[in-house]
């Protein structure tokens, strides 16, 4: 598949929405200024606006997990309510 130079749509294809051509939010994790460290740089980027926080919450995950954070089977990343 061939992309435009300056878009991430494919060429022949028309995006018509002109906000998902630039990432809404960006996760940068910068490489460690060390010299053991492996110089890599982790960048996601979320293009939609209306992620619920539910999904923001999975992203977030994600993005950890990218970073090397490992969670068990049965941990995961959530929002809990204070009673």
């Amino acid at each position: 598949m061939t992309f435009n130079s300056n878009r991430q749509t494919p060429i022949g294809v028309y995006n018509d929405n002109p906000s998902l051509d630039k990432p809404y939010i960006q996760l940068i994790c910068n490489p460690y200024e060390h010299s053991s460290s492996v110089n890599t740089r982790i960048t996601i980027d979320v293009m939609q606006k209306d992620l619920s926080r539910d999904d923001m919450v999975e992203v977030f995950e994600g993005f950890m997990k990218a970073m090397g954070y490992s969670f068990k089977e049965t941990e995961s990343l959530r929002i809990e309510e204070d009673i």
